[in-house]
């Protein structure tokens, strides 16, 4: 690499890393492992290793948006990193999904520009099945509530509330979001879909699991600063269920995960 942005002190990380935007996230997440190492702080990016019940993962802070997200990611793989989990916040698009509930991301819908410099619009933004279901099991075995399809990725924050300026300000995306709404779309962020982009093209698997912060269309805010704890603790479960799922790929000499080679 010509630049190191994220200043990692090693130069092998796990293959799984927690993807927090905020840098103080990665403290959040840290309580739940073991053995935690502090690798690297520099910028928006905070970098820590550890372990849960002996399975290791690392845990790297993005920043917000998809130009920082696209650092991480990239120079993570570079030190070894092949799977990636976003944990992070996000507000619901659909009127149904409670604050405070999970969505696990299949894909995304890419209203971002970041991954639009290495694909053109038409390259889908689609999570890994296997780490969709191993969030899915970890949220049903925690008793979570949650919610599974498709996300929406921006690049912006105040352009999607146009209640703010009304039509003092110009708004491309404004417009848009109805349509994805009725459409389907359960969450919108601003990290997902770079993550996923740049995991397919790199040959690397990602998903993505975010705490609903407030409801876009019910306009319900947190009645306080919205914690992760819960997805924190379904990814944290998720990487478990993942390690076990590898180990049984390999004992039956599978390539991939189906539920099938469980019952051995």
């Amino acid at each position: 690499m010509h630049k190191d942005h994220i200043q990692l002190s090693v130069e092998q990380i796990p293959e799984m890393v927690f993807l927090p935007g905020d840098p103080e996230r990665v403290d959040e997440i840290s309580r739940y492992l073991s053995n935690v190492q502090h690798l690297g702080n520099n910028r928006e990016y905070r970098t820590v290793s550890g372990e849960i019940d002996g399975t290791s993962v690392g845990v790297c802070s993005t920043g917000m948006g998809g130009p920082s997200t696209e650092i991480a990611v990239v120079e993570l793989f570079e030190k070894g990193a092949r799977r990636f989990i976003r944990i992070g916040t996000a507000g619901a698009l659909q009127p149904h999904i409670e604050v405070g509930d999970l969505i696990i991301a299949t894909g995304c819908i890419r209203e971002s520009g970041t991954a639009r410099s290495y694909v053109p619009d038409t390259y889908p933004a689609v999570a890994n099945y296997e780490m969709v279901l191993a969030l899915i099991q970890a949220c049903e075995e925690l008793k979570y509530p949650y919610h599974v399809g498709l996300g929406l990725s921006v690049d912006c924050f105040y352009a999607t509330k146009p209640e703010l300026f009304g039509d003092r300000i110009p708004s491309q995306i404004s417009p848009m979001l109805s349509e994805y709404v009725k459409a389907g779309a359960l969450q919108m962020e601003m990290e997902a879909a770079t993550v996923m982009v740049l995991a397919q093209i790199l040959g690397a698997s990602a998903a993505a699991i975010c705490t609903v912060g407030s409801n876009q269309i019910t306009k319900e805010p947190s009645k306080s600063a919205p914690t992760n704890e819960r997805a924190i603790q379904a990814a944290c479960r998720g990487a478990q269920i993942l390690s076990q799922w590898d180990r049984l790929r390999l004992e039956q000499g599978a390539s991939n995960f189906y539920p099938i080679l469980q019952k051995g």
